[in-house]
């Protein structure tokens, strides 16, 4: 149940970070789509298909990160931490995501400086997916797509260090794949119909609710966490109980 939960809010948080989304790599996927042949731009599912595959390659990448996350968690002291502990690095997590609202909004610009720690994996990385481009087959378009996985950003940053609190894996990997998920209808929209979704996507009204979204689901997130944590608790010690 705590999972499920868990699951659901990482899909919300993708999805309320749509706007963002878009700000961010939205030129990326428009490049994309522009530099297809004239003759697959005519060819409306071909098309849809091929901009799936780029974001389920870039939903893959960030899954990996979430497995390698949870899985450093599990190796780490964090595998063994108290309940106290448990909250802190809930709490850690909410703060950077709300910190993350008020820069999404506009009011915040500082987060921006977190993105830098991933500059020097894309330098390496970006010539990589430039290999694969015009990419016009479905495995080009995966393999750029998990390249750009890797693209520095502040959004996959925050859930990354939520996904700390897994401690496994597969429940990381779930988590960032809950995540891309969610931001997969916009990214999509803006593969077909990429201009007029950007132009929205910058105006400052738009980005104040999508920043406010955000910062909501920062503050909501440890609520719930706790309150499933203490209810599953209560219920694995009622269990006890009953067998005794």
């Amino acid at each position: 149940m705590h999972d499920n939960i868990t699951f659901a809010l990482a899909f919300l948080l993708g999805l309320s970070s749509s706007l963002h989304c878009i700000g961010m790599c939205g030129g990326i996927i428009n490049a994309l789509s522009m530099s297809l042949s004239q003759q697959t731009e005519s060819r409306p599912l071909r098309l849809f298909i091929l901009i799936c595959a780029y974001n389920f390659g870039r939903i893959g990448s960030y899954s990996l990160a979430g497995a390698v996350v949870g899985y450093l968690a599990y190796l780490s002291p964090l595998s063994s931490m108290s309940n106290s502990a448990y909250i802190i690095l809930q709490s850690a997590a909410a703060a950077f995501l709300v910190a993350l609202g008020l820069h999404v909004a506009g009011w915040f610009p500082q987060v921006k400086k977190i993105e830098a720690a991933g500059l020097y994996l894309w330098k390496y990385l970006q010539p990589l997916g430039k290999r694969f481009i015009p990419a016009n087959t479905i495995p080009r378009a995966i393999m750029v797509g998990m390249v750009w996985g890797w693209l520095p950003c502040g959004l996959v940053y925050s859930v990354l260090l939520w996904t700390l609190s897994s401690i496994d894996a597969f429940k990381g990997a779930m988590y960032m794949f809950m995540f891309g998920l969610g931001t997969l209808p916009s990214m999509v929209a803006t593969g077909l119909v990429g201009s007029s979704i950007m132009k929205i996507s910058s105006q400052l009204k738009f980005r104040k609710i999508a920043g406010l979204l955000i910062i909501l689901l920062g503050l909501t997130s440890p609520f719930l966490q706790f309150t499933l944590f203490d209810s599953t608790e209560e219920g694995s010690q009622s269990t006890e109980h009953s067998h005794h």
